[in-house]
């Protein structure tokens, strides 16, 4: 489960204020070096460990024009679907298996699937990483979900692996140009 954290709903404030120098330095290294944690999670890689599992490390994709967005989520959506030759992840699980729906809710915080992607995502989309942002949740929450025992953990990891070739190939087949990532 994700943890939400409550910074200083119940914290002392008067700590704060016989902070020695030292402490405030200390606090300061502690942030610049947590920022730079950030940016670099942010930059290059998706790093998208949780708990004990390695999931994939995927390359944060290259813009695209704004025009552009839709289009190739359009393609992306499409040749996932064809990928995911099981439906898991084209409707959400809550509407499919409605049984599960309380249990899946109290593993998974945000559900995401390909329906809820094209029909009510996608049009608010401003940056391509937002739809591979939402993917990798998608498939995120099946591991989370089904535990790393399941056959669903690894199906869900082999697709999830994809997502940059299948990206590359929709964007060669609309002959949309790629920037060259900065390092």
């Amino acid at each position: 489960d994700d943890e939400v954290s409550s910074d200083g709903d119940e914290s002392d404030a008067s700590d704060d204020d016989v902070s020695t120098e030292e402490e405030v330095s200390n606090k300061r290294k502690r942030k610049h070096t947590d920022d730079g944690a950030q940016r670099k999670k942010r930059g290059r890689a998706l790093s998208q460990k949780k708990g004990s599992h390695d999931y994939p490390d995927l390359v944060k994709w290259p813009s695209v024009s704004r025009r552009q967005v839709s289009e190739v989520t359009v393609g992306v959506l499409s040749k996932l679907r064809d990928l995911d030759n099981l439906n898991l992840f084209s409707r959400p699980v809550c509407e499919e298996h409605p049984g599960i729906a309380e249990e899946y809710l109290r593993q998974v915080k945000n559900p995401m699937d390909f329906h809820t992607i094209e029909d009510e995502r996608m049009n608010t989309y401003g940056h391509i990483a937002e739809l591979q942002e939402d993917l990798i949740l998608t498939f995120r929450n099946c591991c989370v979900y089904n535990g790393e025992k399941s056959e669903y953990f690894s199906y869900s990891l082999k697709i999830w692996q994809s997502l940059n070739d299948v990206f590359k190939e929709v964007c060669t087949e609309k002959d949309i140009l790629l920037s060259r990532g900065r390092s």
